[in-house]
């Protein structure tokens, strides 16, 4: 998996495990099924995984690299 998910930017700063957004993923997945279309960081700061604070910090961290390969 590249380093352009979420997910993979919160494992790299060794805030969440593999298995944690496996289990947001099959959340995701679940809600999905149902008709709603939740975020997998929206997912992890409801299961307790990670914090808000946290979750932003990796969301700026992802917005900037972004920038960077668009540039």
């Amino acid at each position: 998996m590249g380093k352009n998910l979420i997910g993979e930017y919160l494992i790299d700063d060794d805030l969440i495990t593999r298995e944690q957004l496996k289990q947001a993923l099959e959340l995701q997945a679940a809600r999905i099924e149902r008709g709603k279309m939740p975020l997998v960081g929206t997912i992890l700061v409801e299961m307790g995984a990670v914090n808000a604070q946290d979750l932003a910090f990796a969301l700026a961290e992802q917005e900037s690299d972004r920038m960077r390969i668009t540039a």
